[in-house]
């Protein structure tokens, strides 16, 4: 088949623009981390937990504590509170053999049959760490687990990253509406969202938030900080899917950036210290408080992220390390020469 001139062109132009937006939150070319080796552990807990039988129970509960020595007692106490790791033969066959339990397990099963291409996702954002963050030791094992619903990531002993995939089952799974998430949560509950999600909850344990009296600016600029770190461990994600908005709700923020600075001055929220009035701002919600119905929640942590990236890039000499050492949000403000 013959293709004319201009529908040739139209086509490149199309890709152009295509591979363009892929990577239009770059502003330099990205690093080469192929050389980089980062030593992680990849294992399916979830798969391990649900081969226990009542004929096996004692051979599978010893393999699970020989090999999750640190996170099989963790989820059985702490977790799923069922107490102690000795004497909970009852409590784990009924939760493994549990119609509806059972039921999501199945679905996790199928869902995530092939890992491949999100296991090569935070393996490689591992990688962009290590290149970032040179000093800072990488979690030896990822852990995939099955808590119904409890806890989407969590992170343990410093060296071990735990990712529900039960609460990475797509926004149309239909036990999702039963759980009591609201609908702004379950829209992030998708495998999309699964190394973001992740590689967020590390970087908020690698680089906790200090726990001084802080401003809204500060608490802004900080996950601010966190979000940027994703810009850099994850380049290709959508920043839709790093802020847990949906499209249209981040086009509204690049869209209104400036309305939504000028509604903060206008308040005088920056240097706010009473958190609940500005917690609308600066966490997940449906909305943010005094704006206009489109706005979605946590705005002032996008803004921040704005700021971040805007300072970065004024500064280019400053290291991600030393960025995560400025507490001072006034000055990373200042620096950053931020006006939307």
């Amino acid at each position: 088949m013959l293709i004319n001139k201009s529908i040739k062109v139209l086509l490149f132009t199309l890709l152009t623009l295509c591979v363009f937006s892929c990577k239009s939150n770059q502003s330099k070319p990205l690093p080469d981390v192929s050389d980089i080796n980062v030593d992680v552990k990849i294992q399916h807990f979830e798969r391990d937990l649900f081969a226990l039988t009542p004929d096996n129970f004692e051979a599978q509960h010893s393999k699970l504590l020989s090999e999750y020595p640190n996170f099989y007692p963790f989820f059985c106490n702490t977790l799923m509170e069922w107490g102690k790791i000795d004497s909970l033969e009852k409590e784990v066959l009924q939760f493994v053999q549990h119609p509806d339990i059972a039921g999501v397990y199945d679905t996790v099963a199928q869902k995530y049959s092939a890992m491949e291409t999100i296991e090569d996702d935070l393996v490689t954002a591992f990688k962009y760490a290590k290149h970032y963050l040179p000093n800072t030791p990488i979690p030896q094992k990822v852990v995939t687990y099955l808590s119904a619903f409890r806890q989407m990531v969590l992170t343990l002993d410093n060296d071990l990253l735990g990712v529900g995939l039960d609460m990475h089952l797509g926004e149309d799974y239909p036990f999702y509406p039963s759980t009591g998430y609201p609908k702004y949560q379950i829209q992030t509950f998708t495998p999309e969202h699964l190394p973001a999600h992740a590689m967020h909850v590390w970087a908020k344990q690698i680089h906790p938030e200090p726990p001084a009296v802080r401003s809204m600016l500060e608490e802004m600029v900080y996950k601010g900080k966190l979000l940027y770190f994703l810009d850099l461990v994850l380049p290709y994600t959508p920043d839709y899917i790093k802020m847990g908005y949906t499209e249209s709700q981040e086009e509204w923020c690049r869209n209104n950036a400036s309305q939504i600075w000028a509604f903060f001055i206008e308040r005088k929220l920056l240097y706010q210290k009473e958190s609940s009035k500005y917690v609308y701002f600066t966490e997940p919600g449906p909305s943010s408080m005094g704006m206009p119905q489109e706005a979605p929640g946590n705005v002032a942590s996008w803004m921040g992220w704005q700021i971040v990236r805007k300072f970065m890039k004024e500064n280019p000499k400053v290291t991600v390390e030393e960025l995560f050492a400025i507490h001072d949000g006034q000055e990373i403000l200042k620096r950053a020469k931020y006006k939307p």
